[in-house]
């Protein structure tokens, strides 16, 4: 009975949920006590390749907090994200998430953040090659980085590589529908623009283009300016499909809502190329 026991217990202790709660229980209880070396010597070898302990150490805060009720909270082949609420004095609790990868046997942390803070300077100086070279660093860290694949996204289009450009779109946005990251509503609604105008004038794929178009407009608070501008592309993409009611249709729906001069005068003549009568 004892070794059935042991068998039993031994399996269940090798299995990846035991062990990568376990791997997470260790690395939250480091952070917790500001032990970084023991939190560190938890990353991948990737992660430590591109972030030194220095550098980890320096995005910490001196903050107090405490964390409780670890769970599982996403499970693919080789990787897990828990979740956990975590409380900081003097705020309220939230939940916070963190993930961890299978490496050598071994369950450890992808962490890129410090990276993508470096990605971040590069691109507000402009250094969209130095920003694409660490973006790449990233997505080899941490390649469900929604983050870092948004970073590539944004480069590929820089440099007008329509077809990097939709991969590296696509999957910033598929991934951000799963793992946790700093892509806010602002930033998500970036990328369906980037795909969008990618679809209609470099691929000459305008009903693709449609799609982000509208997943566009059912964003929450968009402006009347940004509606107007999207109605204004949408309609080009429904002359080119051949579509000339829904083409007019979101031609008159802009005349609403554009208020630059130069937007209504580009109207009319949409409205002329398309036969409607006066206004």
């Amino acid at each position: 009975m004892a070794s059935v026991i042991g068998a039993w217990y031994f399996n269940e202790n090798a299995k990846p949920e035991s062990a990568v709660q376990r791997a997470a229980v260790q690395y939250l209880e480091s952070l917790r006590r500001r032990d970084y070396p023991a939190a560190y010597a938890q990353f991948s070898d990737a992660a430590r390749k591109y972030c030194t302990l220095d550098e980890f150490v320096a995005t910490r805060d001196s903050s107090t907090w405490t964390w409780s009720d670890l769970r599982i909270e996403h499970q693919e082949p080789g990787a897990i994200l828990l979740a956990y609420e975590l409380k900081v004095e003097g705020s309220a609790p939230k939940t916070d998430r963190v993930l961890f990868v299978e490496e050598n046997g071994k369950w450890v942390r992808p962490y890129s953040w410090a990276l993508l803070k470096k990605i971040e300077e590069h691109f507000d100086k402009n250094n969209a090659d130095m920003g694409l070279v660490l973006a790449q660093a990233a997505a080899s860290v941490n390649p469900r980085d929604p983050m870092a694949r948004g970073y590539l996204c944004e480069a590929a289009y820089y440099r007008k590589s329509a077809a990097d450009t939709e991969r590296q779109c696509l999957a910033a946005i598929d991934l951000a529908r799963v793992y946790p990251s700093n892509l806010d509503l602002k930033s998500l609604y970036h990328l369906h623009a980037i795909l969008a105008d990618t679809y209609k004038n470099a691929l000459q794929k305008p009903d693709l283009a449609l799609d982000q178009f509208a997943q566009m407009l059912a964003f929450p608070s968009i402006s009347p300016a940004d509606q107007c501008e999207i109605l204004l592309a949408r309609s080009e993409a429904y002359i080119t499909l051949s579509r000339p009611g829904e083409a007019l249709a979101d031609a008159n729906r802009a005349s609403q809502l554009c208020v630059r001069p130069q937007d209504q005068v580009y109207i009319e003549k949409l409205r002329r190329e398309l036969n409607a009568p006066p206004q």
